[in-house]
Order: structure tokens, then sequence, then C-alpha cells
């Protein structure tokens, strides 16, 4: 994915993105790279078409960010930087609906609540992002027999930078 320089490329998109009441961006992506929601992001269900953009100013964040409304984007980290153990229970149901194969083919993302002073940031367990890369598909799952919380602090294990980092020297 990349800003766009002058025109879009052939068969890719253009997407604007408004962030905090900031002039529009334009974003170029490309179609394989936007994600399906069948059933929209909690209060957004609406809107079924998302993609995954990195924050260049402030890694390990990123935007799922709305192809139909600009001003729909959601802060969002891998759930790995908080909790090296956290998973979730997806039922056949959602696995179908994600056309998820192999659960290892299911990457967890968890929204972001952000705040002024970095300290407050908290993040939400209780209702991750799972995505499907290879189907391009996603589905925000409230896990209702978990006890997770939902403004868990942003506070990254040691470990868990570590192991992505490891992981991101391997691709």
């Amino acid at each position: 994915m990349s800003k766009r320089d002058d025109q879009p490329s052939s068969g890719s998109l253009i997407v604007a993105v408004t962030r905090f009441g900031g002039p529009t961006e334009e974003l170029e992506v490309l179609p394989d790279e936007v994600i399906h929601f069948p059933k929209g992001i909690v209060g957004f269900e609406e809107l079924k078409r998302y993609v995954l953009v990195a924050d260049p100013d402030c890694p390990p964040f990123f935007w799922i960010q709305s192809v139909d409304d600009p001003a729909i984007g959601f802060a969002v980290v891998d759930s790995r930087f908080l909790m090296a153990d956290y998973t979730v229970d997806l039922a056949d149901e959602l696995i179908g609906l994600l056309d998820l194969k192999d659960p290892a083919d299911a990457s967890i993302w968890v929204i972001l609540t952000l705040a002024m002073n970095p300290q407050d940031i908290t993040a939400n367990l209780l209702a991750p992002i799972v995505i499907n890369y290879g189907a391009a598909r996603g589905l925000q799952l409230i896990q209702h027999n978990r006890d997770y919380p939902i403004r868990h602090p942003l506070v990254v294990p040691d470990a868990a930078v570590q192991d992505l980092e490891a992981e991101s020297v391997k691709r």
C-alpha cells in the first residue's frame, strides 16, 4: 500500500482517509488488499470494506480504515504485542465466515482507545478483529465467554516484542 503519487496504477483503488478532523489523505490500494467484513464492525455494521494501513509515525500501530467512509478508521495493534498467550475461540460458523482453512492463517488485532497521554491508551481484548488475509475476510469477535478486559492498559511485554522482531527478520 502506498500514498498516492499522481495517478492510481491500473486496477488500484484510491481510499480517502481523515484522522482527527485533519486534511484528507489519499492512499492507493490494490483490490486484493481490501478486507471484506461480512458483519461489519460493531457500531458500523453497514461498512463492510476495510484496509489495514501501517502507521508510519507510530509503529507498531496500524489502522483498519474503511474504504467507503474516510472518517472511519480504528487504531489497532497485533494482539501478540500485548499478550503472547492471547487466544480467541472461533465457532464453526465464524471459521466458515472467514473461509479459514488453517487457524495459523488468522491474524488477531485489538482495537485501541487512544488518549493524549500514551499511558492512558487501552486495548479492547474482549472484542478483537480477526483477519484471514488469504481470503481477504475479517470480523470483529465478541468473546462473551472470556474474561478479557475492554480497557487493557497498553503495556507491551518484552518477550512479545522480541518474538515479533525475530519473526519479522525471518520474512
